[in-house]
């Protein structure tokens, strides 16, 4: 085989399982959109709603560094490791023994969490008191057990992202909002009648949605060879190896998870419905994050993984580059698109029942400022893994440490100008420092980065990501479409569709009059 054939077969490749990958991401965001569209008409984005947000975050912090990207980056190369060499069952052991282990760490957790939940709040939530903090205390109590389920979870869908199977960890989590959303509505219209509706059913049906995830997943690790028993054998050298990861990752979570701290301390102090506008934007923001840079990131790291376990940086950098420009080709015209559409996007999704125009315009403001960061946030994604299947995880680490710095020192610079949006401003730019940070570290440590092949790209999709959007933005402006928040939602949503087809056709036809390709290798 032909370099150049090997390449356009490993790009094929890529495609291929980031394509199934991607369409499970898109089923679940979907259902996660229309969960918070639930979210925002059955509560709206005032008091109830800021405690469940706030709830939520909190044992969230701590999810994250057991979390599937933590999980991914301490699992996988060792389990790759250990599958090339000493053979399948001996995987599956190490497997088993680092699930109980997990198992056991997540329910100290999880018991130290509900013991201490009402120092925890008092710090997280500083803003909040009365009936206010007490109502998120007990909600943290309801959602700490969901780190012992997510915990296994994560371990589980890594072991299936190893062997492949990409419809089904990107589909599982289709069913924990699907779960969730049904949960919630089941139990709202049963305490519909009580006179102060908390938003206890929101905690109970996560609950649920992480309880189905984790069962749907079981069938077929049970098919690939995975048995449980119980057994815990922390002396293992696989699992010293494994830990030996996991805890400068995990560090590396607590850095990112500085960010959310922060800017969730300060926006408990902006009134109500701060807290509730700042999360609203920032799942649209994941939207296209999840489809395309937690796709590309999650079937990179199993192909660099066993490049790296074969000592080809060669390959693992061509699957690096091949990433970053098929995210670029995806990121770049989505944000376009969506900062243009911000204000329609958020009156479609979210203007219903208690959710009100102000609200609308409140939250656009703010996914506004996010979309800026989004090509960031997924290049260090995609980038973080790949020094993760090299099993370096110090670099990353140090440099979410900086970017956190960054966060913070812009967040008190900007905070008494711009507000909430300050905080979403904060966030972009310390993303993409981040990945511009990683990118170099990559180029000087192990292989030799093309910036001008990266560069050339960037530049073709950034033009013709931009060219149309200005247009469409011109267009809506001069026909004064563009805030959408007190617009008929039929209207809002023709206006929607016409531009997304309008932008799709030009920005496809100018980066193919361009010769964009994911590979100019």
């Amino acid at each position: 085989m032909t370099s150049k054939t090997r390449q356009s077969s490993e790009t094929k490749s890529l495609l291929k399982s980031a394509g199934k990958f991607s369409f499970g991401v898109f089923v679940s965001r979907v259902l996660g959109l229309i969960r918070e569209i639930v979210y925002a008409a059955l509560y709206g984005a005032g008091g109830s709603m800021d405690t469940f947000r706030t709830a939520y975050i909190i044992p969230g912090m701590i999810l994250e560094f057991i979390s599937e990207g933590t999980m991914n980056a301490a699992f996988i190369p060792v389990f790759s490791d250990v599958n090339e060499k000493e053979g399948k069952k001996k995987a599956f052991a190490f497997a088993v023994n680092l699930l109980n282990i997990l198992i056991f760490l997540s329910g100290v957790l999880c018991a130290l969490g509900i013991i201490f939940a009402p120092y925890i709040v008092s710090v997280f939530a500083g803003g909040y008191s009365g009936e206010k903090q007490t109502q998120t205390v007990f909600l943290v109590k309801i959602l700490f057990p969901i780190l012992i389920i997510s915990s296994s979870t994560s371990l589980v869908m890594g072991l299936l992202n190893y062997f492949r199977h990409y419809s089904i960890t990107s589909l599982a989590p289709a069913l924990w909002n699907l779960v969730s959303i049904m949960v919630t509505l089941f139990l709202f219209k049963v305490l519909k009648g009580s006179e102060n509706l908390s938003p206890v059913p929101l905690a109970a049906g996560i609950l649920a949605g992480s309880i189905a995830q984790f069962a749907v997943m079981l069938p077929a690790s049970v098919k690939e060879g995975f048995r449980y028993r119980l057994s815990v054998h922390f002396n293992d050298i696989s699992v010293r190896r494994s830990l030996f990861l996991f805890l400068p990752v995990a560090l590396g979570y607590v850095a990112t998870r500085i960010n959310v701290a922060v800017n969730q301390a300060f926006a408990t102090h902006m009134g109500d419905g701060a807290v509730s506008h700042y999360s609203f934007a920032f799942r649209l923001m994941t939207f296209p994050l999840g489809i395309v840079g937690v796709s590309l990131a999650t079937v990179a790291l199993p192909e660099t993984a066993r490049h790296a376990s074969s000592m080809r940086t060669d390959l693992v950098l061509s699957v690096l580059t091949k990433s970053l420009r098929l995210a670029m080709f995806f990121v770049f015209p989505v944000c376009a698109l969506m900062w243009v559409l911000r204000y329609h996007l958020v009156r479609i999704i979210y203007q219903h029942g208690m959710f009100t125009p102000s609200d609308t315009a409140a939250t656009a403001d703010v996914l506004g400022w996010f979309l800026l960061g989004i090509a960031g946030t997924s290049f260090v994604k995609i980038l973080s893994n790949t020094f993760y299947s090299m099993k370096d995880t110090k670099i990353p680490v140090a440099i979410s440490f900086l970017s956190s710095a960054l966060n913070v020192f812009t967040v008190l610079a900007v905070r008494q100008k711009m507000g909430i949006n300050g905080l979403a401003f904060s966030v972009s730019l310390a993303s993409i420092f981040n990945s511009l940070c990683l990118l170099s570290m990559f180029h000087l440590r192990y292989a030799k980065v093309s910036f001008v092949n990266l560069s050339e790209g960037a530049l073709k999709t950034l033009f013709s990501s931009v060219l149309p959007a200005s247009a469409i933005y011109i267009v809506l402006r001069l026909s004064d479409l563009l805030s959408a928040h007190f617009l008929s939602f039929k209207l809002s949503l023709a206006v929607s569709a016409a531009s997304s087809i309008t932008f799709l056709v030009f920005y496809l036809a100018t980066a193919r009059a361009l010769r964009f390709r994911a590979s100019t290798e």
